[in-house]
């Protein structure tokens, strides 16, 4: 369902330091993702929606609150989108085309700033197993753009072009 932005909370210290607190011990993981809408284009698939300014929107009461934005792992773990990617075109699961909406600069600090915060405040190591892209995740778990299979494939080419663990 997409959102708007001006009946959706932007972040703040005090929003975050609260759904961490209710959150510890109850989160695992956190999967990064792109909306593959244009920027402004929020989405209630995901716990938190960054958009092309940097702005990081709350779209979730709390982190536990189960989310579709991980295919068979949305339980115990968090979603965040970048607002952007409409129209990219993923190759190989390594890098992508992103077309006229990519990831700006200020998305990409946001999304580590807050994976930072998030895995700091919930005690979850930042590792391969633990922060993953959504394409990581479909890589391994053998669906996504390139397992031949047409049903699951839809959505699930994640940020694996802009994810450091990638590489």
């Amino acid at each position: 369902m997409q959102l708007q932005t001006s009946s959706t909370p932007l972040l703040t210290a005090a929003a975050l330091a609260e759904l961490i607190a209710l959150g510890r011990n109850r989160i695992s993981q956190i999967y990064l993702h792109w909306t593959a809408g244009r920027y402004g284009q929020l989405y209630d698939d995901y716990h938190f929606n960054i958009d092309a300014d940097g702005s990081v929107y709350q779209t979730c009461t709390q982190l536990t609150q189960l989310k579709s934005h991980t295919w068979h792992r949305n339980t115990g773990t968090i979603g965040i989108a970048l607002c952007c990617a409409h129209g990219a075109l993923p190759h190989n699961g390594k890098d992508a085309e992103f077309g006229q909406y990519p990831p700006t600069p200020k998305q990409i600090d946001a999304v580590g700033k807050l994976v930072a915060q998030l895995a700091q405040g919930l005690a979850i190591p930042i590792d391969r197993w633990n922060v993953l892209s959504h394409c990581e995740a479909a890589l391994i778990d053998g669906y996504g753009p390139y397992s031949g299979d047409a049903e699951k494939h839809a959505g699930t080419y994640g940020i694996c072009a802009i994810h450091p663990a990638t590489g």
